[in-house]
């Protein structure tokens, strides 16, 4: 969904011009094109969960919950030592949404507004078990 919106910005198409769409809706239409995203999606996933023990994730979602705590975590990963109120304020939603406007659209998930039944199927057929074992979703029951 954030890719979807995130091609047809119009800073994203005057920095690729052969994009051919410039409507959300046009890109959910097309289906091999939706299709295109999601597994391009996955294999990104797939690439980092695949060094995981490489990386300390931090989810966008973590920090819509408790800033604080997940600066805190990432502290400890790097054996730093820092005061975290100006960092707090750096990772909060409207500091990140100034500096990505673009990529960073809603504090909540949107995807649901977006996906049809089948969007939610292609989905589930390309990248369900990415989002199972990430923790996104439980089962294939959404």
């Amino acid at each position: 969904n954030s890719i979807i919106h995130y091609s047809t910005s119009p800073i994203v198409l005057k920095i690729n011009p052969h994009y051919k769409y410039n409507k959300v809706s046009s890109v959910y239409n097309d289906e091999k094109l939706f299709s295109y995203y999601v597994a391009n999606w996955m294999e990104h996933i797939e690439k980092y969960m695949s060094t995981s023990s490489e990386y300390f994730l931090v989810k966008a979602e973590d920090l819509r919950l408790d800033v604080r705590s997940v600066a805190k975590h990432v502290c400890q990963y790097l054996n730093i030592d820092i005061d975290l109120s100006d960092v707090v304020q750096e990772l909060s939603f409207s500091s990140l949404k100034s500096k990505s406007p673009n990529h960073i659209r809603s504090s909540n998930s949107d995807w649901r507004k977006h996906f049809t039944k089948r969007h939610i199927d292609i989905f589930k057929d390309i990248a369900g078990t990415q989002l199972i074992s990430m923790e996104y979703e439980e089962n294939y029951e959404w």
